[in-house]
């Protein structure tokens, strides 16, 4: 399965270094999405959509993310929901307002 390009523009952010880049989650999706047009925002919001609809399960979503670009795992173990860190970030990706500072 080829990750759309929109999907992996926004888990490159996912690197080693996260922690002292960014000091929310929020603050994270909002600079990765300030270089999206408006068709590519709403082509990933579609895509992170079909992601958190039920129709895939825990372990496909994991692989999918491992086959994404991102470097590290927001979610650890069997105890680490992959499928809520991904309704989590659709819920970033659809609001898509700057973070308070």
């Amino acid at each position: 399965m080829k990750l759309p390009d929109v999907f992996q523009q926004l888990t490159i952010f996912f690197h080693q270094d996260l922690d002292p880049e960014y000091d929310t989650p929020e603050e994270l999706v909002h600079n990765a999405l300030y270089s999206y047009s408006p068709a590519e925002r709403q082509a990933l919001k579609d895509y992170m959509k079909e992601l958190t609809d039920g129709r895939y399960d825990e372990t496909q979503l994991r692989e999918i993310w491992l086959k994404s670009k991102a470097e590290v795992l927001p979610f650890w173990g069997d105890e680490g929901s992959c499928v809520e860190f991904l309704k989590y970030l659709r819920k970033l990706v659809e609001q898509d307002v700057p973070p308070e500072k």
